[in-house]
């Protein structure tokens, strides 16, 4: 007998669900059609408990105010324009940043795939905005800390909260092509967003959101035993 997800753990397997039942072929277009229908809704239900940060928050307002208001407006040069950044593309083997006579550059390497060249662009912005000093010679505790920042800024520049909410129901593969961002990213955006959901929903942060009612838990309890069912079949053939 295959172990799964808990199904009484809270909105946390709808989201398993999401990330994994459209990499799994189902054969059955009815039946596929179905659940593609029930983890919309469910999806949408669920946002209810999902809080920006405030860096969501900050750069939200901030693309919303220079009309970037959906995901083809996320253009690399429009975005460096906002804060007057001189955006370059080189033949380096990496991406970097800096500040030289009042301009800050970026530099991106031409030969890397789009996708990595955004995730790139994003991570550099980071340490821009928000970093300062050098890290060739600052200590590896520091640096190991802007890094980490700098990688969930990529998150959250490269897929605005206002503009991923509409793709949640879709395949990662869907938003990584929609957004132009490697999938690693858009497995880590998905992640901090169910985690994020699971933290509000547990401790009762947003004491205003409605709760679940028995008739969506019921619903929840059968879309993951479908998906439990169908990654058996899948894996074990009975």
């Amino acid at each position: 007998m295959m172990s799964g997800p808990d199904i009484d753990s809270g909105p946390s397997y709808i989201f398993v669900f999401t990330l994994v039942c459209y990499n799994i072929p189902l054969k059955n277009l009815r039946l596929r059609s179905i659940i593609r229908t029930k983890v919309r809704i469910m999806v949408m239900r669920m946002l209810n408990h999902y809080t920006p940060n405030q860096v969501e928050e900050f750069i939200s307002k901030l693309y919303k105010k220079h009309d970037i208001i959906s995901a083809r407006d996320l253009d690399l040069e429009r975005i460096a324009s906002i804060w007057a950044i001189d955006l370059r593309y080189t033949s380096a083997s990496r991406a970097f940043s800096q500040y030289e006579s009042g301009t800050s550059y970026i530099f991106l390497p031409k030969q890397i795939p789009t996708s990595d060249q955004r995730a790139a662009f994003f991570h550099e912005l980071c340490h821009i905005l928000r970093h300062a000093g050098n890290q060739r010679i600052m200590s590896d505790t520091f640096l190991h800390l802007q890094e980490c920042q700098a990688e969930h800024f990529v998150m959250f520049a490269s897929m605005p909260y206002f503009l991923i909410k509409d793709y949640l129901s879709e395949n990662p593969s869907v938003i990584a092509e929609t957004f132009q961002i490697p999938l690693t990213y858009v497995h880590k955006r998905l992640t901090y967003i169910r985690n994020r959901i699971l933290y509000n929903y547990e401790l009762g942060i947003n004491e205003n959101k409605p709760k679940w009612s028995p008739e969506t838990i019921k619903v929840l309890h059968q879309l993951n035993r479908i998906i439990l069912n169908r990654i058996h079949y899948r894996y074990y053939g009975t």
